[in-house]
């Protein structure tokens, strides 16, 4: 099911929990995170869950479950949840992987590297559940798919090689219905303002004006822009033997025809071959240096929040300090220290710190730390993060913020997009591959 939020889940969800009633469901590609999956899991009626969460809006993997079973995860991956489960009071644990393989094949590639070393592990019984992006036969799918389609060549090399077997379909096959989508490539194109004039009826009602148009887009995109698979499958094939042609003699008419194919010739509108993730890498990792734009907000709010702890004195903080009412923005305290935790559990064993210890007390006439001091109280770890900061000087000035990804202390939107971003970068030959 695409998406957990509206209406549409929570009619499904309800009518799949009253007709089965059970005890363990997992959800994929659920395509949010965070707060908003927080909310949408307590409306489940489970008493516990576990999640892997979505990147932007793609995949997510949840499992929720009620307290007569009992669930233990084991590892944690962007395409599975792999854990061991048992009801109670059986005795007997039944290892179990849900999962959702990536759409992208060189992606799920090494969905099968990670379960072939699971399976080098697995002596009990071992179950894999979900949706894998890839089927073993063309009998599994119906629809646009090619009648020399086998199924995936990887798919079927894991299956034989982990010694796993297909269970099989059981029950009817109830897909949620597709619902209609309205394409950005129908308003390039020079007769989509005419079509919706023609089709809209304005001395009918608003919801059935709007319907009629509806089914007239449907007939109107399919006579317009054909069935997208097959024109891709042609377009693949044609870009493929351009490939062999240009490898042995490049000509001017090769080199125009593929970048008519390519799009970028005559500004129609051309098939998207690439995912949008894919074209929303940097340039420098193979993709088109497009944004998100939910990120890039995300990093400007970055950015706005470190000028407001950067310039408190500033009259715009002040006015939004006292507006939203907000205290201190940084405690002073030594409790906790990033990267070490609480200072007084790193404190050597058998030795009490004073209570009444300022840091003061650790400076040299010298200006510099009482190294002495300090290794009869704390540990080495603690030792090497305190040699790393300056001790306090009068004439130094009062300490600052500062961003440690530029010379300048000061992070920019660009700074903050890529530090959120850089784990979702793929490799440039993944992506054209």
């Amino acid at each position: 099911m695409l998406g957990v939020v509206g209406t549409p889940f929570d009619k499904h969800i309800k009518e799949y929990y009253s007709e089965f009633h059970p005890d363990i469901v997992t959800l994929v590609e659920t395509r949010i995170s965070s707060h908003t999956a927080n909310l949408v899991i307590s409306k489940l009626n489970f008493s516990r869950s576990h999640r892997v969460e979505a990147r932007g809006f793609a995949g997510g993997i949840w499992i929720v479950w009620n307290d007569n079973i009992e669930l233990e995860v084991l590892q944690n991956h962007t395409q599975f949840i792999h854990c061991r489960v048992k009801k109670r009071p059986a005795v007997h644990w039944v290892f179990v992987s849900f999962v959702y393989g990536s759409p992208q094949k060189s992606i799920r590639k090494l969905l099968w590297a990670e379960f072939l070393t699971i399976a080098c592990t697995m002596s009990t019984p071992w179950l894999l559940a979900g949706d894998f992006n890839a089927i073993l036969c063309r009998a599994e799918k119906k629809g646009s798919i090619s009648r020399t389609y086998g199924g995936d060549p990887d798919f079927q090399n894991f299956i034989f090689s982990a010694g796993l077997r297909d269970m099989g379909l059981m029950g009817p096959h109830r897909p949620t219905p597709r619902p209609f989508r309205f394409f950005p490539g129908w308003l390039s194109h020079e007769g989509f303002g005419e079509f919706v004039r023609n089709s809209w009826l304005p001395n009918l009602r608003a919801p059935e004006a709007v319907e009629r148009l509806r089914e007239k887009a449907i007939i109107w995109n399919k006579s317009t822009f054909g069935v997208l698979s097959f024109r891709k499958k042609r377009i693949i094939a044609r870009l493929k033997g351009l490939q062999r042609a240009l490898e042995t003699h490049r000509t001017i008419n090769l080199i125009r025809t593929e970048i008519d194919l390519r799009g970028t010739a005559d500004g129609q509108a051309k098939l998207a071959l690439v995912a949008w993730d894919s074209c929303c890498q940097p340039l420098h990792h193979g993709g088109l240096g497009f944004r998100k734009l939910r990120e890039h907000n995300k990093a400007f709010l970055c950015k706005l929040g470190f000028r407001v702890l950067s310039r408190k004195n500033d009259l715009w903080v002040r006015i939004l300090r006292e507006k939203y009412r907000v205290g201190v923005f940084i405690p002073d305290s030594v409790k906790w220290i990033p990267e070490l935790g609480l200072l007084w559990a790193h404190k050597k064993r058998g030795k009490l710190i004073p209570h009444d210890w300022k840091v003061a007390d650790v400076v040299t006439h010298n200006l510099d730390w009482d190294w002495g001091q300090l290794e009869r109280f704390l540990s080495p770890l603690a030792l090497l993060h305190i040699s790393n900061v300056c001790p306090p000087n009068p004439f130094a000035g009062e300490d600052g913020i500062a961003w440690q990804g530029s010379k300048e202390g000061i992070i920019s939107v660009s700074d903050a997009y890529t530090v959120m971003m850089q784990p979702t970068w793929d490799n440039e030959a993944m992506i054209w591959k």
